[in-house]
């Protein structure tokens, strides 16, 4: 099995936890499927064991906010996320 610089260059990022950004460079945030998701928002989930797409239309600001234990306004930010991507495909 032959390997690329590519193949070799992610395997060494990967095993310090670096990962390359869009843009150039290298980031500790490790990236997720569609990119759309923020560490809270993968943290959220993995808390609940749910999608937060789901969680955050299950109530008011208010509810959800306390739920999560999120500040209200990064729940409507959510909402905003997600109605956003919802519209553009």
């Amino acid at each position: 099995m032959t390997l690329s610089a590519a193949d070799i260059r992610r395997r060494i990022l990967g095993k310090e936890k670096l990962y390359p950004k869009a843009g150039g460079g290298l980031t500790t945030r490790m990236p997720n499927e569609d990119g759309a998701k923020t560490t809270l928002m993968r943290y959220v989930e993995e808390k609940f064991g749910r999608h937060v797409e789901d969680m955050v239309w299950e109530g008011t600001l208010d509810e959800v906010s306390e739920k999560l234990d999120v500040d209200r306004v990064t729940v409507l930010r959510w909402r905003r996320k997600f109605t956003q991507l919802r519209m553009t495909g």
